[in-house]
């Protein structure tokens, strides 16, 4: 008799370093023992009211190597494996402290990079989006370099929407003023990244771990704008077929449209939809050999937390 293979794995995002969010997550996972914790960005604390971006950086740079070190070990003592990305809402510099703790065996950071799963399975992360409003740019870029005739006048109009200048972080915790023109787009977009080997080659047994979600779906719709995901990454979606696509990044998709899973061809698509003003975070909970039977958790009951 042939044992049916399982793989079963979590996902979460958006929690904004949101300690009372993690607790409860690392009690959860303790509890299930799953094979490993995928975190699709948007991990570290967000500015505080009349915080300078300087202190932003520090802040962010010091809760990675103290609050989250802590979590990744008590996860590794629990033989979790802990699979990352950044979002737009983490700073570049912090990325800094992410590599130590990666050094430490703690976390694989998986940005543009494959990964093996198990023997079925490989996973690669991207954490850029399409811009938005916000005025931290380290993880955001144009959707085209190249753009299709026919997708234009929809991208120069989201694009027109959006906040094309602002501030990025380098490795030495410094801002600088971030002003994208023509020759960015021209050299630097999502269409450009997704076009390299490990995001196209074999995706049948390819899980995309992306911050964004992609265009026109249940996961990228927000209150205030609508429809925000990526094209590019729609497109990309739609021409290779990953196996499964899990985003983040529109914390309200989920209550807006009424879904957390929606198919494009035949891949799953899949967001947490998780706020970070709350106590209690949505997670996604999976196995890889039948993900449309996922589920979205969430952890325990609904108490505000003051801004």
């Amino acid at each position: 008799m042939q044992l049916t293979k399982t793989f079963p794995v979590v996902f979460a995002s958006d929690m904004h370093g949101n300690n009372k969010q993690y607790e409860k997550l690392l009690k959860h996972l303790q509890t299930k023992k799953p094979r490993a914790l995928l975190l699709g960005g948007d991990l570290t604390p967000k500015r505080k009211r009349k915080q300078s971006l300087k202190e932003q950086l520090i802040n962010q740079y010091n809760w990675v190597l103290t609050f989250f070190s802590s979590f990744l070990n008590k996860l590794k003592a629990s033989q979790i494996p802990c699979y990352l990305i950044l979002g737009n809402g983490d700073c570049f510099y912090s990325l800094v402290a992410f590599k130590e703790l990666q050094e430490r065996d703690l976390c694989k950071i998986i940005h543009l990079e494959r990964v093996p799963l198990n023997e079925d399975f490989d996973i690669v992360g991207y954490p850029f989006v399409s811009f938005s409003y916000s005025s931290v740019k380290d993880f955001e870029k144009f959707d085209y370099s190249v753009c299709p005739l026919e997708l234009k006048q929809l991208v120069d109009f989201k694009l027109s929407t959006c906040n094309v200048s602002g501030y990025w972080s380098d490795s030495e915790g410094k801002w600088k003023v971030a002003d994208f023109g023509q020759k960015d787009e021209e050299r630097d977009s999502i269409q450009n990244d997704l076009v390299a080997k490990v995001f196209v080659e074999n995706p049948k047994r390819l899980i995309l771990m992306s911050h964004g979600p992609a265009y026109n779906t249940c996961l990228d719709l927000t209150e205030r704008s609508g429809h925000v995901g990526s094209i590019a990454l729609r497109e990309y979606i739609q021409r290779h077929q990953p196996y499964v696509c899990l985003s983040g990044h529109i914390h309200e998709t989920v209550e807006q449209s009424g879904r957390f899973l929606e198919t494009i061809g035949k891949t799953i698509c899949m967001s947490s939809g998780n706020s970070p003003y709350y106590q209690n975070p949505f997670i996604i909970e999976l196995d890889l050999y039948c993900p449309e039977n996922a589920k979205r958790t969430k952890l325990s009951d609904e108490k505000k937390v003051r801004k």
